[in-house]
């Protein structure tokens, strides 16, 4: 053990799973004082993330996004997950932060981390500033859920990798949108209502009555309607697409039948 650690920070989105064991690190309390931070977001912000993840990665996806609604509602009880870590190290060593970027030490979520561990945590650790994923816009999401059932793995993973390329660049322009209509969301947070609940009196008792603050309006963020896109609205975007992606490989001298743009070709023929 080096003389010179005072701290271990583990970490692990493994965590949050419903399959997850805390007692598998109960022994920790044998060597450290243990605390656990966990962030948690709005359950329907969370949703549409993970939708959008699941999206992009190369297995299947749910048929709509209601269907990954009631697979994940386990998931969202986060009152439950909380209890299993409590049942472990106890209540008092569970720190929970409401996952809202405003409200973040100087606005970074790993600032607010460390502040939330205290004391000299993190001292010497601290890199650059945090950065959070990019939201690909909506058609292009639908796009690639749309064509991965045609697609072995590598491919659709340079295919998913490009579409991110082209979006940071703003080489495609795809406004984001929400998959949860208003009636669905209302849904999952009311679903969500006793558990969230069940955390501030368990966890955060001097916080005000609800785990999450009303949010404002979206503004410009609209309901994609999966369910409802016209095959010319798919062409359209194509057609704006697979120039890019020729673009790109004639660039990189990549000349494989499996490389993205051959296989968004070989998608609209």
């Amino acid at each position: 053990r080096n003389p010179d650690c005072h701290s271990v920070i583990i970490s692990s989105e493994a965590f949050f799973s419903p399959a997850a064991d805390p007692g598998l690190l109960a022994g920790l309390q044998d060597v450290f004082d243990v605390s656990v931070v966990v962030y948690l977001r709005r359950q329907e912000d969370w949703l549409e993330a993970n939708y959008a993840t699941n999206i992009m990665m190369p297995y299947s996806s749910p048929a709509s996004i209601r269907d990954f609604a009631s697979m994940a509602a386990q998931t969202m009880a986060y009152s439950a997950m909380l209890g299993r870590w409590a049942r472990v190290f106890g209540s008092d060593r569970i720190r929970v932060r409401p996952f809202i970027r405003d409200e973040f030490r100087n606005g970074d979520i790993v600032d607010d981390f460390f502040a939330t561990c205290g004391g000299d945590v993190g001292e010497g650790l601290r890199g650059e500033r945090a950065t959070f994923n990019t939201r690909l816009g909506a058609m292009s999401l639908y796009f690639l859920k749309t064509v991965k059932p045609t697609m072995e793995a590598a491919p659709f993973r340079d295919l998913v990798r490009e579409i991110v390329r082209l979006e940071r660049k703003g080489l495609l322009e795809e406004s984001v949108a929400d998959f949860l209509s208003p009636e669905l969301k209302d849904d999952v947070i009311k679903q969500c209502a006793a558990t969230n609940q069940s955390i501030c009196e368990s966890f955060l008792p001097a916080a005000s009555e609800a785990l999450f603050p009303p949010r404002a309006e979206r503004g410009a963020r609209t309901f994609f309607d999966e369910s409802a896109v016209a095959e010319g609205t798919l062409i359209d975007f194509l057609g704006r697409l697979l120039p890019l992606l020729l673009a790109q490989t004639k660039r990189a001298g990549v000349a494989r039948e499996d490389d993205s743009a051959t296989a968004a070709s070989g998608f609209i023929e």
